[in-house]
């Protein structure tokens, strides 16, 4: 990847005239070499001749990506006038890095470019086009319209909230996206848009063994260094799971299987067994978390083998998950309590339920609300604690956070639980289990929560 200096006098010589009609023929890799005078490796003309809309470049360190983009990003700017391309990486500093190699490339057509008055790391081409860097801060993005391109640069880094809160930005334009990064985990929408085979992405992977630039010398040593797992990810571009992830991808997916019974669906036959009992986890949001409620069966089947010493039916204790949500943020506890109360009062379940609160701040006064509800549950209030051992109190339980991870950790290694594809908030669940993390201080995802409390109750039985 060089400058071409045998192209420098064209773009000194080059009228205007020759240069409007320049942009309305010319290749993005013909742009690259005879108007930026910069040679593309043979990898990268697929992504900058590309007329795809969206775009993944799942490529190891130092293959090029930012460079390769930042020459489409000034490609679209000089021949769309008033576009508007959004940059961003997980901090200012690197979307500025991003920015300054966009800035270089400009400069070769637009010797006067300028900032456009509002936002500190932007780019004004004289047919008013803009390139602007945006924070990482979803909260802090919002309010542009009629974006044309969006690039996101380490988008393996970079939250699921951003992203979300992005691409709406394209719905008038119908503009393009393009992500690049080098793996980090099995988890987030890099690695899922990666994964899902949407036809309309284009994907460019490229490994070490396509960068001759890269000595033996060097990448022997990094290997030596380096673990394994991390040499992989970096120079081979293999999603694994992190280091410190508390579930492993493996167990995730093992778990969840395609159209098991929800409660909703299961029948008054099933009610008149005494061979179950429902848990239902409830974890209290505040503000900008929302209230996640699940509720796991365990219940008892019969294996179909004998024990040879008894001869007695070997029976086996299963757990499911049959129903989660969120409740819409900013909801009363008053219409949360209720919400809950009908939830569990609907079936004919009177003996066998158990609900598990999280009456760690505001909980308390939930608790006391679906008691003088009638709820037809026994209530178990639990405080979270950040250590020390579980104990019962006059109230409760007070329980360690590591034992409500320990609970989930438990039974995803043994395989003996199982969670509804179909489930509606089945996706959300999946991103939060597979961001958990050991020996981590921070409250997992909602949903997570309000699992591992019913797990954490049921898994004792």
């Amino acid at each position: 990847m060089s400058r071409s200096k045998s192209t420098s006098g064209l773009r000194n010589s080059a009228r205007p005239a020759h240069r409007q009609i320049v942009r309305t023929w010319l290749k993005v890799s013909s742009f690259a070499r005879e108007i930026l005078g910069f040679t593309p490796e043979p990898q990268q003309l697929a992504v900058l001749d590309s007329d795809a809309r969206r775009g993944i470049l799942c490529c190891n360190r130092q293959w090029g990506k930012s460079t390769t983009i930042s020459i489409k990003a000034v490609h679209h700017a000089w021949t769309n006038p008033r576009a508007l391309v959004l940059i961003c990486a997980p901090t200012m500093r690197q979307s500025n890095e991003l920015l300054r190699k966009i800035r270089e490339f400009a400069s070769a057509v637009e010797p006067t470019l300028r900032r456009d008055g509002h936002n500190p790391l932007s780019l004004v081409f004289s047919n008013g086009a803009r390139i602007v860097a945006v924070p990482a801060e979803p909260d802090n993005v919002r309010g542009f319209s009629s974006v044309s391109m969006i690039l996101i640069d380490e988008a393996a880094r970079v939250s699921d909230s951003l992203y979300s809160t992005l691409t709406p930005m394209l719905s008038r334009t119908g503009g393009e996206v393009w992500l690049m990064s080098t793996p980090r985990g099995r988890h987030g929408f890099f690695y899922e848009l990666w994964n899902n085979g949407d036809p309309a992405w284009l994907r460019i992977q490229s490994t070490v063994e396509d960068c001759a630039w890269i000595s033996p010398e060097f990448l022997a040593r990094e290997k030596s260094e380096k673990s394994e797992a991390a040499f992989l990810e970096e120079y081979y571009c293999v999603f694994q799971d992190s280091r410190d992830q508390l579930l492993s991808s493996d167990d995730i997916e093992a778990a969840f299987k395609p159209q098991l019974e929800t409660l909703a669906s299961i029948t008054a036959p099933r009610f008149n067994s005494t061979q179950y009992h429902f848990y239902f986890g409830l974890d209290l949001g505040q503000s900008r978390d929302h209230t996640a409620i699940a509720a796991v069966e365990l219940y008892t089947i019969n294996t179909g083998r004998r024990d040879p010493q008894t001869i007695e039916w070997v029976l086996e204790k299963k757990l499911q998950l049959r129903h989660i949500e969120q409740v819409p943020l900013r909801t009363p506890y008053e219409d949360v309590a209720a919400s809950i109360v009908r939830l569990i009062n609907r079936y004919p379940i009177e003996g066998h339920a158990t609900l598990i609160v999280d009456a760690t701040g505001v909980g308390r006064p939930v608790v006391e609300t679906l008691r003088k509800a009638g709820i037809r549950a026994t209530i178990i209030p639990v405080t979270i604690t950040g250590s020390g051992s579980a104990h019962q109190t006059r109230d409760g339980y007070n329980v360690p956070r590591h034992d409500l991870f320990a609970a989930l950790e438990v039974v995803f290694q043994k395989r003996n639980f199982d969670i509804g594809s179909n489930l509606a908030s089945q996706q959300i669940l999946r991103r939060e289990l597979s961001e958990l993390r050991a020996g981590s201080d921070s409250h997992p995802g909602d949903l997570a929560m309000a699992l591992a409390l019913a797990l954490w109750q049921a898994r004792k039985y």
